[in-house]
């Protein structure tokens, strides 16, 4: 029993560590928007209000990355022909977002409580 005490102490510990306080939650916002402004847009779920929203908006993300990310190897030579592309560039793209997507995903999906951390995906992701 002691075991798991001290299990579950370390991680509410590492997740009270993560929970940021509001001055910096604010301080953070502003360097998302303005490293959005230079660099494209970030994740859908940096744009939600509180810790808590984030969370749950950055495992929603991670988790349908991660799991649907195999199907920009279909979709991408699609759009490709659609396009008027090349369909062999669209397959290399595919093959290239799609292992993007899925580690990526995983990685949103393994970091869902440290919301200052946003790794961005080829193309936004799904």
């Amino acid at each position: 029993m002691g075991r798991r005490m001290s299990v579950g102490l370390g991680l509410v510990a590492i997740v009270a560590m993560a929970m940021p306080s509001t001055s910096w939650a604010a301080t953070t916002r502003s360097r998302r928007a303005n490293s959005a402004r230079r660099s494209g847009p970030g994740s859908p779920w940096v744009n939600e209000e509180g810790w808590g929203s984030q969370a749950t908006g950055k495992l929603v993300y991670g988790t349908k990355n991660t799991l649907l990310g195999w199907t920009k190897l279909i979709s991408e030579p699609y759009a490709a022909h659609r396009d008027g592309r090349s369909v062999i560039t669209g397959i290399g793209r595919g093959a290239m977002d799609a292992v993007g997507d899925t580690v990526g995903g995983a990685a949103n999906l393994v970091t869902f409580p440290l919301t200052n951390v946003d790794g961005r995906l080829p193309d936004g992701g799904l």
